[in-house]
């Protein structure tokens, strides 16, 4: 199962970029100015798009859970990222609103493409 997983990521992102900004690694479709993972380098931090990959697990009948394992792996394996103890979805049950945190025309602009 972890071999289909994979192959439906890679899929789903062919055309993104990885960008360095700020001490993080990001995956960007830079054009959409859509991101799909941000990996922040020191601590291990990954923050993934919740929408990009609810959607995208939904083929494969799975759901998305605020610590998915799916995600983390294919992270690790496919991207050479460290991720840490510490992932989160985009969006932490409603409680704030991360948009501003997640600038990617910052990144894009600023950032180095990798």
């Amino acid at each position: 199962m972890e071999k289909l997983i994979d192959k439906v990521i890679n899929d789903s992102v062919v055309g993104s970029s990885l960008y360095s900004h700020r001490g993080s690694t990001w995956l960007i479709f830079t054009e959409k100015k859509e991101w799909v993972i941000s990996c922040y380098d020191e601590n291990g931090y990954l923050w993934y798009n919740h929408d990009f990959f609810t959607n995208l697990f939904r083929y494969l009948d799975l759901e998305l859970g605020d610590n998915n394992v799916h995600v983390i792996r294919w992270v690790e394996n496919n991207l050479g990222l460290k991720v840490g103890d510490h992932f989160h979805p985009d969006i932490l049950h409603g409680e704030y609103d991360w948009e501003d945190h997640f600038d990617v025309e910052e990144v894009i602009t600023n950032g180095v493409k990798l």
